[in-house]
């Protein structure tokens, strides 16, 4: 009897394994036109495959001069991006730049800040609590549109934001033009991304728009808004652009300073 049912079990399993291999040849054979198919087009895309490739590369070789020239531009007209823009980004702003387009230049960036506000003001209240209460009542202006107010508060905290973090003023400058934080910032970056958006603070034409030098007609004159000889500042733009600076600020000088940190403790915990 258990012979029987041993003979048994072992014809059902052939019989099951037999099916399922020819349950796997069907569905082999049906693949076999989707197969050809396939190597056809495969074939076909092959030429557009290996031109995309190549503008691509081409596209990457000559980012780290084009992020350059959009970071120092933007910063010449009172603007500042943070590691987080995008490529295609970064391609439009230079572009816009190039043709001069300043009504789009201003209305890209104020769109790009005013879309994510919330996580800008976010990032800011906690890499700085304790100048959330008086950076809050000027984002709280810049909200009601009360921008003569607004302004001169974010000017004022990004010079704190400066202090506290690099132990330098923002907008002073050594004898020799050079600003007084370059040497803080020295080394800060760490690959050509980062070196990129470091090297701006360390440019000393960048700060002339905040000093009495005539410099450039699309930025503010800190000093001029901050003594009360500037009195027609007081535009959605320009707040826009004093919340990008301290946006900047705080993401990617403050991240890289904190990165420079931990980097010398694991060096001093490895000599040990």
């Amino acid at each position: 009897m258990e012979n029987k049912k041993e003979d048994l079990t072992i014809k059902l399993s052939s019989e099951v394994q037999n099916q399922f291999k020819a349950f796997l040849q069907n569905i082999s054979n049906s693949m076999k036109p989707l197969q050809q198919q396939f190597a056809i087009l495969l074939k076909n895309i092959q030429p557009e495959i290996k031109q995309f490739f190549e503008i691509y590369n081409e596209i990457f070789k000559q980012l780290p001069e084009i992020l350059r020239y959009v970071l120092i531009e933007l910063a010449n007209r009172g603007w500042f991006i943070t590691m987080s823009i995008e490529i295609p980004d970064i391609h439009q702003l230079a572009e816009l730049i190039k043709n001069e387009k300043e009504k789009e230049i201003n209305k890209f960036m104020g769109d790009f800040i005013e879309n994510d506000i919330e996580n800008i003001m976010k990032n800011i209240f906690e890499n700085f609590p304790k100048r959330k209460k008086i950076i809050l009542k000027a984002y709280h202006a810049h909200k009601k549109k009360d921008y003569e107010l607004s302004i001169p508060i974010f000017l004022i905290q990004a010079d704190g934001i400066c202090l506290d973090i690099l132990n330098k003023n923002l907008y002073s400058r050594c004898k020799n033009g050079t600003p007084r934080i370059a040497k803080s910032l020295k080394e800060l970056g760490n690959g050509w991304i980062k070196n990129s958006f470091i090297e701006l603070l360390r440019n000393p034409n960048l700060y002339n728009f905040w000093k009495n030098e005539p410099f450039y007609s699309k930025t503010l004159n800190r000093n001029k808004i901050l003594h009360g000889e500037s009195i027609n500042y007081g535009t959605n733009i320009n707040s826009l652009k004093i919340i990008s600076l301290l946006y900047y600020l705080s993401k990617d000088i403050n991240n890289a300073i904190k990165q420079k940190q931990k980097n010398i403790i694991e060096e001093l915990k490895n000599e040990r």
